[in-house]
């Protein structure tokens, strides 16, 4: 029997509005077109590896409105499993708000979900040894705990960490979730936040590694710069191609699905990260992303 992939994490309904250029403070833009999206950190990772062949299942919730009903049309017509994700009787889906420019670049607004319905996420996860789990770090202790049985059950495990988390919980809980991440995914803005950026990109990822002593893979993505791996089986910095940028809105979802993905088919770190960084770029830019393309890209990495 093939893993299966579960994804933990809020989901939204993204309200996305184009603009020729994102406006600075005390400034406008024209917005040319808008449209609505199913969004959420686990839509953009599971739509990849759903992609890719995987058996994916996201484990959340969603009201019991129309909202709701939109996103689970959307993910069942994506042929991801929606049974793990609860209506919350009473309760309005949450919504997110993007700002996307002519050059892909965008600004987010994201309506926090409230923290109660956040510990019911993953109390039904039941993963096989094999299967791998992934989640973005939505409330430190439903992640610990469900990150915890994962590793017990023989899954591995992969853990994303962004600002907006960070900021709302605080680094205090940071130390218990990522002691039970086989994979650690973040940015260079989380980096620069948590350990300073002195020196080069890959002295900083040791620092991070080091700080919160993760024995697992730590994947550190530079946007346009490609990507810092580090891990048990050495530090590798990966440049990206040069693509010219659509959206860039799930990059990183779309990597870290890549890199694990690639894990559990026995890749090894470099590998891993290779086409991590090339799953990414070919999303990027708009462009097909079948594993075939995502290999081809890698392999000239």
């Amino acid at each position: 029997m093939s893993p299966c992939i579960h994804v933990l994490g809020p989901l939204a309904v993204d309200h996305v509005v184009y603009v020729e250029k994102l406006p600075g403070a005390d400034d406008k833009a024209f917005v040319n077109r808008r449209e609505r999206r199913a969004g959420g950190t686990p839509l953009a990772f599971a739509r990849s590896v759903a992609r890719w062949g995987a058996d994916v299942r996201i484990h959340s919730l969603v009201g019991d409105d129309g909202d709701g009903d939109f996103i689970l049309t959307t993910l069942g017509n994506d042929g991801i499993e929606t049974s793990a994700i609860e209506r919350f009787q009473g309760s309005a889906t949450i919504a997110n708000m993007v700002i996307l420019d002519g050059r892909g670049e965008r600004a987010i607004l994201i309506e926090p979900m409230d923290e109660n319905q956040l510990l019911s996420i993953g109390k039904t996860l039941s993963p096989a040894q094999g299967d791998g789990v992934a989640t973005n770090l939505f409330h430190p202790d439903a992640v610990s705990e469900a990150l915890c049985s994962a590793r017990a059950a023989g899954a591995m495990t992969l853990v994303e960490l962004e600002l907006p988390e960070l900021k709302r919980f605080g680094m205090g809980p940071l130390q218990a979730t990522l002691a039970n991440a086989d994979i650690t995914c973040t940015n260079r803005q989380v980096l620069s936040d948590v350990v300073g950026v002195r020196g080069s990109f890959v002295e900083a990822a040791d620092r991070f590694a080091d700080q919160f002593a993760s024995a697992g893979d730590l994947c550190i993505t530079l946007g346009a710069a490609g990507a810092v791996i580090y891990g048990s089986e050495g530090l590798y910095r990966i440049d990206a191609p040069q693509v010219t940028p659509v959206d860039t809105t799930g990059a990183g979802d779309t990597f870290g699905a890549a890199f694990l993905y690639a894990r559990l088919g026995g890749a090894s770190l470099e590998q891993a990260g290779k086409c991590a960084v090339a799953a990414a770029s070919l999303f990027v830019a708009g462009k097909s992303t079948a594993w075939c393309d995502v290999d081809a890209m890698a392999s000239a990495l």
